[in-house]
């Protein structure tokens, strides 16, 4: 018997990591990215326009830009401990730094998809070497568009009507 675990053992470690299932996207730059169905680890390089959204879908965000306290040095997502309740050190999410970005820690976070903004100046080549990267100008397109298409890349379609349907009352009721 412990002949045949050993041999169930090495003929699992033999076979090839299995691909993830991809589709393509065309980002803000009109590249067209193979982006994961659904991504396990994003990494997001603007907390208040890119992370903050996809914590509030509840995509799973494992390295995000952020911000650095002037009065104690803490770092901070903006607007994240309010609205959501999540931050740095509650919620799993390694902090990259503001500017520059720290690239190494980007690639240690082991993301399976990066989301960034035009404005960033990121090398996309060298994120791209990470992991897929989707670019988004937040000049060029809506921010409830890109919130939309945030929300389509790891597939949180529903937690964006749940959103939008609760946005819709609070307007409904601040008219009134």
């Amino acid at each position: 018997m412990k002949h045949v675990f050993s041999l169930c053992v090495l003929m699992f470690a033999a076979l090839p990591a299995v691909a993830q299932d991809t589709r393509t996207v065309i980002d803000d730059l009109g590249r067209t990215v193979e982006v994961p169905i659904a991504p396990g680890a994003i990494a997001s390089l603007d907390d208040l326009r890119l992370t903050l959204p996809l914590i509030e879908l509840g995509a799973p965000v494992v390295a995000s830009h952020g911000r650095v306290s002037r009065v104690d040095g803490s770092v901070y997502i903006r607007s994240a401990d309010i609205q959501t309740g999540v931050g740095f050190d509650n919620g799993n999410i390694a902090f990259l730094g503001n500017d520059p970005l720290d690239v190494e820690t980007l690639a240690a976070a082991d993301p399976d998809l990066i989301v960034t903004l035009v404005a960033r100046n990121s090398p996309i080549t060298q994120l791209e070497a990470i992991a897929p990267t989707v670019v988004f100008d937040e000049d060029a397109t809506d921010r409830f568009a890109i919130y939309a298409r945030l929300a389509d890349l790891p597939g949180r379609q529903e937690e964006l009507s749940i959103l939008e349907a609760r946005y819709d009352m609070q307007l409904a009721q601040l008219t009134r």
